[in-house]
């Protein structure tokens, strides 16, 4: 059985960034960068972030900016076997992330 990893993938800015939190900007733009990011990937990526150092763990730092940056439309987060499934199923919905 193949083990389900969990990607984040940018879908778009925040009316330029306008009133996002020092942290979730820098955490867009990592996602923006990469347009589909594996969550390991994304920590590791986060961790040498000096906008993103604080007393908190990254994984702490990603739960709460992810969910507001999910709630505000720029990402979306979902879980599969692999990424080429995943880019598969966005080049069908018209979405080109390569």
């Amino acid at each position: 059985m193949q083990k389900l990893l969990k990607y984040y993938i940018f879908k778009q800015r925040y009316g330029r960034n306008v009133g996002l939190p020092k942290q979730a900007h820098a955490l867009l733009r990592i996602i923006e960068n990469n347009r589909i990011i594996e969550k390991t990937q994304l920590l590791k990526c986060m961790a040498f972030n000096n906008e993103l150092k604080t007393k908190q763990k990254t994984e702490r730092i990603l739960i709460y900016y992810a969910g507001f940056l999910i709630k505000h439309g720029c990402i979306e987060v979902t879980v599969t076997t692999h990424k080429k499934q995943l880019q598969n199923n966005q080049n069908q919905k018209g979405d080109s992330y390569e």
